[in-house]
């Protein structure tokens, strides 16, 4: 039975672009404004498209099923992607209005695969009731990784997956937040909140590793199995188990119970003492410890290389949790990466040699994956408070250079950003920022001639420059490009505008300058961000008063929001922290759901001269619980940032290891 979530109606003055792909009829919508984009970017999504309504026929054994496949483009819509069947409804910011890197392209190809997958696992066969949204949700975000490689030209997805997902999903896993990846759902509010890391992305993992576990042919043949038996029809996680405990002849129950129907992420460890190397699964509270399979990297520094040795299959089962390494003696290795190949759902903590090596050394392992792992640890080491934010931001600028993967380096170039702007501590940001400018200008230098890597160092150092650098920065919002074979876009000028605004400049002229040349929404949305930038009292209660009583639409509220709260303007923000209790508890009941749960995240008052008394407002407020459950979940988790951000300056103020 087809669910009424998955109807929907798309009415408008659409332009429409039509081909086919075998008997399937294919359809994309755009708004009139958008004919020159949709034109441009048709011949790729097409092709896209085609490629993975093969894949997917051939790996399901089921061509698809409907009777036309559309996908409309719709403005300001709340969501990436939706189902729909036959008919995908996306967010018009994937047709490309200003230049984009392949990243950005193979993010868009990942979100068609996504929406394609759900037309068998989730239209084809749906869930019963909310409780199995997660095996919608985490299935097709796996497929779709799987995929990349047959369905597009962007290659292997999984090293990209342990960069950008793995971190967030480990990160929602240590949140007072968390929860199992399947859970009894009451009703759709409830299912609402639990949209999130912990679905999408930790479920993917998870069902990897399954997949890993009993043979991807085997795994395969148990989805076309469980496809086959509810074609048409309803199903959940005990029909997909059977199908799988049939062709595998596995007992998978401990497996469902360990990894989908508990909370928390499970820290491995390796540890040095005089008695040699152990992995050690670490006991912590609130968090089970769970049966773990993975395969433990070594590698030794030969002077200009990492060479790894054989990696090594280690088990770490409940109660005792912890292995010793006889084939790691004397000499013992220079690096030790445990869940080396990123398919165990787990957090791994470096031993202090091994962090070291890989602070001087990352770019000398020549596997990505094995790369990857090591930055996951390094990031989650800065937010646990035991590595400075400026160590973490020196190793991305020493070795992201080797990263092939523009998609990676832009990733580990916005931590870095994040490090030096929020997990420093406030009085080395200057330093730090100069320092971050200073390496990204050297490397700008040898980017290649109009390449991705030269767009995406650009990005990076228009967010740190500073205050010094307004000069530089107007020429970047009038299109003069400092460097030679980049083309300035909008979206290039609009983060200049909005570096100079939070940094004091004058923008009023160039915000005619910026508007002039992109005079759509995107650039009236970017106008507002950049005004509400403006590190003035006046600035801020103007963006206050024209997010609360203007008549905006919620793209453009959260426009503002994204302007009023810069770090570095805390003075200026403190006075609104009364302010935001008070308004988020007036909101409550006035305002749509999507807005309230906007606010309470984007203006959570965690930039201010009074982090103490901000803790003990959310104590207090969240002790009263004057709101909907999905909103005291996103402040639940703001305070729970916050206090990882003091954690974190204070590990980067003392600029010791541990």
């Amino acid at each position: 039975m087809l669910p009424t979530y998955l109807v929907a109606f798309a009415a408008g003055p659409f332009r429409v672009l039509r081909s086919r792909h075998g008997d399937v009829p294919l359809a994309l919508y755009a708004r009139p404004c958008l004919e020159e984009q949709l034109a441009a970017e048709a011949p790729e999504v097409f092709d896209v498209i085609g490629r993975g309504l093969d894949f997917f026929g051939e790996l399901f054994g089921v061509p698809y099923q409907f009777g036309k496949y559309d996908h409309v483009f719709a403005p300001e819509y709340a969501f990436g992607g939706m189902e729909h069947p036959g008919c995908v409804t996306l967010n018009e910011r994937f047709l490309f209005r200003h230049r984009v890197t392949d990243d950005a392209r193979r993010r868009r190809a990942s979100l068609l695969m996504h929406e394609m997958a759900h037309m068998w696992f989730g239209d084809y066969v749906t869930m019963r009731w909310w409780d199995d949204l997660w095996l919608n949700e985490a299935f097709a975000t796996m497929l779709a990784v799987v995929a990349q490689p047959e369905a597009t030209s962007y290659g292997e997805g999984w090293t990209s997956f342990t960069h950008v997902d793995v971190p967030l999903a480990r990160r929602a896993d240590q949140l007072p937040t968390s929860h199992a990846i399947r859970v009894r759902t009451a009703d759709t509010d409830a299912a609402r909140s639990n949209f999130g890391p912990i679905v999408y992305r930790r479920g993917a993992a998870v069902l990897h590793e399954l997949a890993e576990r009993v043979g991807w042919d085997t795994f395969v043949a148990g989805v076309r199995s469980y496809l086959r038996t509810h074609a048409w029809g309803n199903a959940g996680l005990d029909d997909l188990v059977a199908a799988l405990r049939e062709v595998s002849g596995e007992d998978l129950d401990r497996w469902v119970d360990e990894w989908l129907l508990r909370s928390g992420i499970n820290t491995v460890a390796v540890r040095r003492d005089t008695g040699g190397v152990r992995i050690v699964q670490e006991a912590e509270p609130r968090v089970e410890p769970r049966h773990l399979r993975m395969r433990l990297g070594a590698f030794d520094h030969d002077g200009t290389a990492l060479v790894p040795r054989t990696p090594v299959e280690v088990t770490l089962d409940p109660p005792g949790c912890a292995r010793e390494l006889p084939e790691f003696g004397d000499p013992e290795p220079d690096l030790l990466i445990p869940n080396v190949d990123a398919v165990s759902h787990v957090k791994t903590v470096l031993d202090p040699r091994s962090r070291d090596t890989a602070l001087r050394s990352l770019s000398a392992v020549d596997d990505p994956r094995a790369r990857a792992v090591v930055w996951g640890a390094l990031w989650d080491e800065v937010q646990d408070g035991r590595l400075p934010a400026r160590d973490y931001a020196s190793a991305v600028l020493t070795h992201g250079r080797s990263e092939r993967d523009v998609g990676v380096l832009e990733a580990l170039l916005d931590r870095a950003s994040r490090a030096v702007w929020v997990y420093a501590d406030r009085a080395r940001v200057p330093e730090a920022l100069e320092a971050m400018a200073h390496g990204l200008r050297e490397q700008l230098a040898d980017a290649g001639y109009g390449s991705d890597r030269q767009l995406a160092l650009a990005r990076a150092l228009v967010g740190v420059v500073g205050a010094d650098e307004h000069a530089f920065l107007g020429d970047v919002v009038c299109g003069r490009s400092p460097w030679p074979g980049l083309e300035v876009d909008p979206d290039l000028r609009w983060r200049a505008v909005v570096r100079v605004a939070e940094s004091g400049g004058d923008i009023d002229e160039l915000l005619e300058v910026a508007l002039e040349a992109d005079p759509g929404d995107y650039g009236r949305r970017s106008a507002l961000t950049a005004e509400a930038a403006r590190p003035s009292a006046a600035a801020k209660e103007k963006a206050w008063t024209r997010l609360l009583g203007g008549d905006h639409s919620l793209a453009e509220r959260q426009a503002i929001m994204a302007g009023l709260r810069k770090p570095g303007q805390e003075a200026l923000l403190t006075p609104f922290a009364g302010r935001y209790w008070q308004t988020l508890e007036s909101l409550a009941g006035t305002a749509e759901v999507e807005f309230l749960s906007a606010f309470a995240r984007a203006l959570y008052p965690c930039l201010t001269d009074d982090d103490k008394g901000v803790l003990e407002a959310t104590d207090e407020f969240l002790a009263r619980g004057p709101l909907p459950s999905s909103v005291l979940k996103v402040v639940r988790e703001e305070r729970a940032e916050l206090a990882v951000v003091r954690t974190a300056r204070a590990c980067d103020a003392a600029g010791a290891r541990r």
